[in-house]
């Protein structure tokens, strides 16, 4: 069992984004984002969402000996072509590019397909992907 812990992910995994020009917000992020602006939100953001699974690498006694991980980033934006700008982004930062979390290396995230862009009722477009990986 990896002894990374799922904030230390968050971290890296929005280190990244930022690098890339990206914005990402978790939930509670977001509610206080719209607490403190009167309720609105940036233009173009991505909503992260992090969750645990249990399906690593099966050890010789049937343990696991991986954490695996699944990553959903909802691109949202004012337009399509800006989710579409996120999207690669988000891609390019983290598809196939390992993590590294206090001082323990993933395996490159794997990205799983996508939903097309739908326009929510606040007036943005927004996409979903998911990346996998283990540590």
């Amino acid at each position: 069992m990896s002894a990374v812990t799922e904030p230390g992910i968050i971290a890296a995994v929005r280190a990244r984004l930022t690098a890339a020009d990206v914005d990402g917000y978790e939930l509670d992020d977001l509610d206080l984002l719209r607490k403190d602006s009167d309720g609105a939100l940036p233009d173009e953001y991505v909503e992260l969402h992090l969750a645990f699974e249990a399906n690593g690498e099966a050890t010789l006694d049937g343990t696991s000996d991986l954490d695996g991980y699944v990553l959903a980033v909802r691109s949202c934006a004012r337009t399509i072509g800006n989710v579409q700008v996120y999207r690669r982004r988000v891609r390019d930062a983290l598809y196939g590019r390992a993590l590294t979390v206090e001082g323990e290396t993933s395996t490159p995230p794997q990205r799983n397909p996508g939903d097309m862009a739908e326009q929510d009722d606040d007036g943005y477009f927004a996409a979903l992907d998911e990346f996998t990986f283990t540590f």
